[in-house]
């Protein structure tokens, strides 16, 4: 069953049109991690190896199109795929023709996707479903090997990331644009 984040749809779209063209970087929402404080009697000796702390839905899916973008710049899809659940085939229609572009010896050059806005709008027991503002930035493709490049435009979207997962692990299982 496909669920939309119609109630985060419209304050993400009111992001985007309020961020205008600028580039200021949106201040970070801050996530509940489910890692319990630690007291203050305890403090790390110089011997503890710092721990990973667990992504929250929100912080996945930044994590997830930074590392989309890093796909986009290098063609390596590993990082993207971590975040990513097996079964998403949405995800892999948006790799696919990156990966082809990158093993044709082609390229991209743009700046990358910037998330504007993300908000989570659904909690189930086993998912979670953020909306996102991207700006996806105007640029230029080479699809292979001595190709001429191509321009595309800048464009505005509203993103509905499916995240499956728990409070260890989050991935994304489906990705819908609305706008």
């Amino acid at each position: 069953m496909v669920r939309r984040p119609y109630a985060a749809t419209a304050a993400l779209a009111l992001a985007l049109t309020a961020a205008g063209c600028g580039n200021d970087a949106p201040a970070e929402e801050p996530e509940a991690s489910s890692t319990p404080p630690t007291s203050a009697a305890s403090s790390p000796s110089p011997t503890d190896e710092p721990t990973e702390k667990a992504l929250g839905p929100l912080q996945t899916v930044r994590a997830w199109v930074k590392a989309y973008n890093r796909t986009v710049d290098t063609g390596d899809p590993m990082d993207v795929r971590e975040l990513t659940a097996a079964a998403c085939e949405t995800c892999e229609n948006l790799l696919a023709p990156v990966l082809e572009t990158h093993s044709n010896g082609g390229s991209y050059d743009d700046p990358g996707w910037k998330v504007i806005d993300v908000s989570r709008d659904r909690d189930w027991p086993d998912s979670r479903t953020v909306a996102a503002a991207i700006r996806f930035p105007a640029g230029q493709v080479t699809k292979s090997s001595g190709a001429k490049p191509k321009s595309y435009p800048a464009e505005d979207h509203i993103i509905s990331f499916e995240l499956q997962g728990g409070d260890s692990e989050w991935r994304i299982s489906e990705i819908v644009f609305l706008e």
